[in-house]
């Protein structure tokens, strides 16, 4: 298994490039015009781009050259109602589709994909069947990605690429999020690729990620993993993946950019307070207060998540009791 690109999303990569590569498949849609791309793009048949996968499609989909190479037989794995796959079968392209969502499929199928009801754990098709694999923002979020992974490798062919997005969370951020389970961290990316691979640190410019697609979770952002199977050997997934000491949140020098990364983690901590998800909530609070001290109310949140359970749960209910009246959000 040959590691070939890691890429964390900037904004930086939301080029005039990526708009280019959108465009024709919004006009294929029937999406609004001035559909923006970090929001959800609705379409006429049920057709749907979710924010981050207007560059998490693109970038895949540029990186891998398909469309300038015909033949090739391609699997979206986890492919749900995209645009993009439908986009594929308009352009000529032999494209397969596996979602566990019989309505997406029935959907996908009426645009020439030839989609089939599959399970990541276990895909309807035989080894060494594809030329490219994609799964763009559904591997993460499995109850076991590493034999997900390995299903997605065994239908790639041998010479073919795999390409694989998801949600990131960055080292010292929460590694779950209540809208969507697990998300991929430093530990599970080390895991994938393998004990071979060289795998990159983060970058310094990470958290500049965050915030960027409003449908996102505050503390997570995409990244981009494409490998070359080179035999048919499994992939050697190692050890636990985690490192003797997990480095903590970066702290950044420039006071925007501190007060920006400050407020997703104050966003991201009201939302698993509100779950009483109370060690996310703990650990965000206090990153938030230490990026920005005059962030006060996380100060005052990070206090009030260490009282005792039943007294802090009592006084969240008298503070959304008063909130009409004192004009306070809950």
């Amino acid at each position: 298994m040959a590691l070939q690109e890691v890429t964390w999303f900037h904004p930086a990569l939301m080029d005039a490039t990526v708009r280019e590569g959108v465009a024709p498949v919004h006009a294929f849609m029937g999406a609004p015009t001035g559909t923006l791309l970090d929001h959800h793009a609705p379409g006429t048949d049920g057709l749907v781009i979710e924010g981050s996968k207007h560059w998490e499609y693109t970038y895949a989909l540029r990186k891998s050259g398909l469309l300038q190479h015909a033949g090739a037989r391609v699997l979206d794995a986890g492919c749900g109602q995209s645009a993009f796959t439908a986009y594929l079968a308009h352009r000529g392209v032999r494209v397969h589709g596996a979602d566990v969502r019989l309505a997406a499929i029935a959907r996908l199928r009426r645009h020439g994909v030839r989609a089939s009801v599959g399970d990541l754990r276990a895909l309807p098709y035989r080894d060494d069947t594809f030329d490219q694999v994609f799964c763009i923002s559904v591997l993460e979020h499995t109850e076991d990605p590493l034999r997900c992974f390995d299903e997605l490798w065994r239908v790639t062919g041998v010479g073919g690429t795999l390409s694989v997005t998801g949600d990131y969370a960055p080292c010292g951020l929460p590694a779950r999020t209540v809208a969507a389970g697990r998300v991929m961290d430093h530990a599970l990316l080390r895991r994938l690729v393998g004990p071979d691979a060289v795998t990159l640190d983060e970058p310094t410019n990470i958290l500049e990620g965050l915030g960027f697609f409003p449908q996102m979770w505050p503390t997570v952002l995409p990244i981009y993993l494409r490998f070359r199977k080179e035999t048919t050997s499994p992939p050697a997934h190692h050890g636990t993946g985690a490192t003797p000491e997990t480095p903590p949140l970066p702290q950044p020098r420039d006071p925007e950019l501190r007060r920006h990364v400050a407020l997703q983690c104050y966003r991201a901590a009201r939302i698993y307070l509100s779950y009483d998800w109370l060690p996310e909530a703990r650990a965000l609070f206090a990153a938030a207060w230490r990026l920005d001290p005059h962030l006060v109310r996380a100060r005052a949140w990070g206090l009030a998540v260490r009282l005792p359970f039943p007294l802090l749960r009592a006084a969240r209910r008298a503070r959304r009791a008063l909130a009409p009246a004192a004009g306070v959000g809950a």
